[in-house]
């Protein structure tokens, strides 16, 4: 059966909305001066609710105009065995071309990521000064660097979101506010005139910036002369420039469309269809591919106690908007403490203390902005 039709099977509204985003791709690639069949989408995929379905859309706009898909995946330490569970069964189920990468790397599998991340994350811990969120600078970095480098490789026409055109918009908005924000620490290559192409720029002077603030750093209690050097050339890409193959890349929104709405139901019914499910072994909340929540619970906790974390809870939930199931299950892990249980163990497991240290220094300036700040992602 073509994934298109499976789709209208499981939800008439999305198979709508395949059918009207395959149209716009069509509009997109005579615009470009391609025919739809030789255009190459890139899918970021993460194997949570919402890259998934964006995923499954994506494909079946392929089954519609013939263009060819690649989904690409991060490898990093909140993958879980449920999380990569989803990802066989949607891989088989769509028979989509996937690759594991870890910022400028293919992989040939999920393998442990390795001491790569181990190191970011020893420093980012120590220049946050231990902010909750920590891990998810490191992630938001991670996943820049591989989505771009992957566009450049694939040489890729489109890069799919799952998020709305106003989402895009208050991207580009938050990135003029960057710009302000950071212009006291980082040196801004000049724009471009291409908003895609400058994003990654944008992208590209802050993270330079930040790996520069991390060298400073080491492991817990070594400076980082004693515990080896951070080489940004391993976490980042050269600086983007009109000549790259990436600089005619457009963002391709396949989960909107003025013309057709759907609901929670709609997106359960088709994630069900085609083989995912909420894994069991992660704790929930906003997240439904990362293990990584019960880490920044366990350091919410320990910071601000449990009350103040159930506020952050509802905050990121109110913004985000879950499925309910996941805000449910969150609440369950955290008020039975199995969250703490499960926190700690990740921290272990990434080389970071699961208790907070006595003394915690004052951070430098761009990784604490970062981490402040809710990270919206492309």
């Amino acid at each position: 059966m073509r994934l298109f039709t499976q789709v209208q099977h499981g939800s008439e509204a999305l198979g709508c909305l395949a059918e009207l985003r395959a149209q716009n791709l069509e509009l997109q690639c005579a615009e470009m001066g391609i025919a739809s069949r030789d255009a190459r989408l890139v899918v970021m995929w993460g194997g949570g609710k919402d890259s998934t379905l964006a995923l499954i859309l994506a494909t079946a706009v392929s089954d519609l105009t013939g263009c060819s898909v690649r989904a690409i995946t991060m490898v990093h330490p909140g993958l879980t065995a449920g999380t990569l569970a989803n990802i066989e069964h949607i891989v088989q189920a769509l028979r989509v071309r996937h690759e594991w990468r870890q910022f400028l790397r293919i992989l040939p599998a999920a393998d442990a990521p390795g001491d790569q991340w181990a190191q970011l994350y020893s420093r980012l811990a120590q220049a946050t000064a231990f902010h909750p969120r920590f891990m998810c600078v490191g992630c938001n970095l991670g996943s820049v660097v591989t989505e771009y480098q992957a566009i450049a490789d694939v040489n890729a026409h489109f890069r799919v979101t799952g998020n709305s055109g106003t989402e895009l918009d208050k991207f580009d908005e938050w990135a003029a506010a960057l710009r302000r924000q950071f212009a006291g620490n980082v040196i801004f290559p000049v724009s471009t005139g291409r908003p895609f192409l400058d994003y990654y720029r944008l992208w590209w002077a802050i993270y330079k910036e930040l790996l520069t603030e991390l060298r400073t750093f080491g492991g817990f209690g070594q400076q980082a002369p004693e515990c080896g050097e951070l080489a940004i050339s391993e976490y980042l890409y050269d600086l983007p420039s009109e000549h790259d193959a990436a600089a005619a890349t457009r963002v391709f929104s396949v989960l909107e469309d003025e013309a057709v709405s759907y609901t929670i139901a709609d997106y359960s019914s088709l994630l069900s269809l085609l083989g995912w499910r909420l894994p069991e072994d992660i704790q929930g909340g906003t997240e439904s591919d990362c293990a990584m929540p019960a880490a920044i619970t366990t350091i919410d906790i320990q910071r601000h106690g449990l009350p103040k974390h159930i506020e952050h809870l509802n905050y990121a939930a109110e913004v985000l908007r879950p499925l309910p199931e996941m805000y449910n299950r969150a609440l369950i892990w955290i008020r039975s403490g199995r969250s703490l249980e499960e926190g700690r163990e990740t921290l272990r497991r990434i080389g970071i203390p699961d208790e907070l240290p006595a003394a915690i220094g004052p951070g430098t300036p761009v990784a604490m902005a970062l981490a402040g700040q809710l990270l919206p992602v492309r």
